[in-house]
């Protein structure tokens, strides 16, 4: 089977989607001896993905882009793409929520955006979309999926709601969750610069993520912590005005001291706060699937986590959770995770156990898997 995978979704701004796409694809290779695929790329994307295709298995058609404005990628999407694959492939995978409407060929579409849906919007306190967004995210995401072939939310969460929300039928709807890679084992290494232990808060900075709460909490904790504690905040700030407001709440609240606000880093300093890291605080109020959770449990790093939408699935019993309204149940469980050794290190076995359930390498064949009921033979 030739199967044909849009990765024009992929850009340097959209962290969440690259890092489904890229663990996906690597994965559906390793993991599939028989099918061949092909990658439609943009240029600017196209580096991403070009190590993978070194192994000769896989084809990559890159589309010039002289613009970079979404209704360009909307327009590749809708009349380019299905050209192509008409051609070149027996299966469309769209990992975008929205598909392509014209495409000739079976398609699975991926649902990712989980603020498509009004139910989770509610979720993330009133979120609203733009005006090109709500046509978007409504008449043409939900005309796309009745009639692409198969729907692939990534959590049972997200599955559940999709139902609920768009009425589509439940057999149409299939919940694959997303993965982390295996990491190796690391050792805790507090800041040499301070040697006080930090909690640690990676998400681009939308209000709904609730990064405020950890500010918050670490106020209400600080007094009953001996050795200190601090709280990194790594993120981009999608409108310029969230660093801002979290630097002026903590002042306000007289934690300015302890609040590194580092804006979004590089790969190789992400990795070393990682390694750093008395816990990964996960205090969004919603998610689709919760990415950083899983990734901090695969490096063995305790996680705390908000109590709602997707997250206590991803985590399970491998994680602390707390009510993301209530900072006050954050500062208990930060407490905690840093004066009891004996909690910590069991969050870190369970963790990782937890994350060993969770791998590209599973999800990859349950697509595989999907994609053979699909196209047969």
């Amino acid at each position: 089977m030739r199967i044909a995978v849009n990765t024009l979704s992929v850009t340097e701004h959209n962290e969440g989607i690259r890092t489904m796409v890229t663990g996906l694809v690597g994965a559906l290779v390793r993991n599939d001896p028989v099918n061949r695929y092909r990658l439609i790329c943009s240029q600017a994307n196209h580096p991403l993905f070009a190590p993978l295709a070194e192994g000769g298995r896989m084809d990559t058609t890159i589309l010039e882009e002289r613009r970079r404005r979404p209704l360009v990628r909307i327009v590749h999407d809708q009349v380019t793409v299905p050209r192509i694959v008409h051609r070149e492939a027996d299966l469309l995978l769209t990992p975008s929520t929205v598909g392509s409407l014209f495409a000739t060929v079976p398609q699975v579409v991926i649902m990712v955006a989980h603020l498509a849906l009004p139910s989770v919007r509610v979720d993330a306190g009133g979120e609203r979309l733009s005006p090109w967004h709500r046509v978007y995210y409504g008449p043409l995401m939900r005309l796309s999926h009745r009639r692409v072939d198969a729907v692939v939310a990534i959590s049972e969460f997200l599955a559940r709601r999709l139902v609920a929300d768009t009425g589509l039928p439940a057999g149409k709807v299939h919940a694959i969750p997303c993965g982390a890679d295996p990491v190796p084992p690391r050792p805790v290494d507090p800041d040499p610069t301070s040697g006080v232990p930090y909690a640690l808060f990676v998400s681009t900075l939308y209000p709904y993520k609730n990064a405020e709460s950890l500010v918050r909490a670490l106020a209400l904790a600080r007094p009953r912590l001996v050795g200190g504690l601090r709280a990194v905040i790594v993120g981009r700030d999608p409108d310029g005005r969230q660093i801002p407001a979290l630097r002026r709440l903590a002042q306000e609240l007289g934690v300015d001291d302890a609040v590194v606000l580092t804006g979004k880093v590089d790969d190789d300093e992400l990795e070393r706060l990682y390694g750093g890291a008395s816990a990964v605080v996960f205090p969004s109020r919603a998610e689709g699937f919760g990415f950083a959770a899983l990734e901090a449990m695969a490096r063995g790093i305790p996680v705390v986590a908000a109590d709602r939408t997707s997250l206590p699935e991803v985590v399970g019993h491998a994680g602390l959770l707390f009510d993301p309204d209530r900072p006050d149940t954050l500062a208990e469980a930060l407490v905690r995770i840093v004066g009891e050794d004996d909690l910590r290190a069991g969050l870190v076995d369970a963790g990782r156990a937890r994350a060993a359930e969770l791998t590209w390498d599973r999800a990859a064949r349950s697509f595989i898997e999907l994609f053979g009921r699909l196209v047969p033979g």
